[in-house]
């Protein structure tokens, strides 16, 4: 595994977690939002954003989206429940909420990388 990869991934992978955050902080402080149902949008927000990047830059992908975006929606769809059951069992044990997200984040990001590089990214020719 290249590590100029795993860089890519990172460098993604923090800007999304800023769109994740900003979203989630602006909808539990700002509007009153559920902190669970805040965490569900700031994770979908951050989606289209994973998604280009990750198909055209960290992976260089050359699967058609028809392809890779229906096995990336299987993968962060899987993703959104981790993140959601991580984070509300952390809401439940009396984390404060920034610290309950990070702690999903940090186990979805894991998740996420191997499903998409060794799944979502793969080359077609290879999967037949």
């Amino acid at each position: 595994m290249p590590t100029s990869q795993i860089a890519r991934y990172a460098t993604v992978g923090v800007t999304a977690v800023a769109i994740h955050y900003a979203i989630l902080v602006g909808l539990v402080e700002l509007a009153g939002v559920k902190k669970i149902v805040a965490s569900v949008i700031g994770f979908c927000a951050a989606v289209p954003f994973n998604y280009y990047l990750q198909h055209r830059w960290v992976f260089r992908s050359e699967n058609d989206h028809r392809l890779a975006l229906t096995r990336y929606v299987i993968v962060t769809s899987l993703g959104l429940m981790i993140n959601s059951w991580v984070f509300y069992a952390g809401l439940a044990v009396g984390l404060p909420y920034l610290l309950a997200q990070a702690t999903a984040i940090v186990l979805v990001t894991g998740f996420n990388f191997i499903a998409n590089r060794f799944y979502t990214f793969t080359a077609h020719s290879a999967v037949r």
